[in-house]
């Protein structure tokens, strides 16, 4: 049986403004964004919480946050760019949510 063991640093973004924060808030909610294909390892404490996402997977759960909550083509456009130019490891984003 392996066992592998990685370190987390955490580099701080901008406060995000809406339709970012708006999006993150509704993900610390709703994890799973509402994909039922969509892998997702995460796990929260006290208004803290760790979210690994594939991109591809966040970005589709975007795109259905966009749509149910009537979101504009032009907070949408910033929403994805925003998700677009996350750090990503090996196509992995891993986000903190302080909340």
């Amino acid at each position: 049986m392996g066992l592998s063991v990685g370190v987390v640093r955490i580099d701080y973004l901008d406060e995000p403004q809406t339709p970012v924060s708006d999006f993150l808030k509704h993900l610390a909610m709703n994890s799973s964004l509402g994909l039922s294909n969509g892998e997702l390892w995460g796990g929260g404490w006290d208004g803290n919480m760790f979210l690994e996402f594939e991109r591809n997977t966040l970005v589709e759960g975007a795109e259905l946050w966009c749509n149910d909550g009537g979101v504009s083509d032009t907070e949408r456009a910033e929403l994805l760019v925003w998700i677009t130019n996350l750090p990503a490891q090996t196509g992995y984003v891993m986000l903190h949510i302080g909340l």
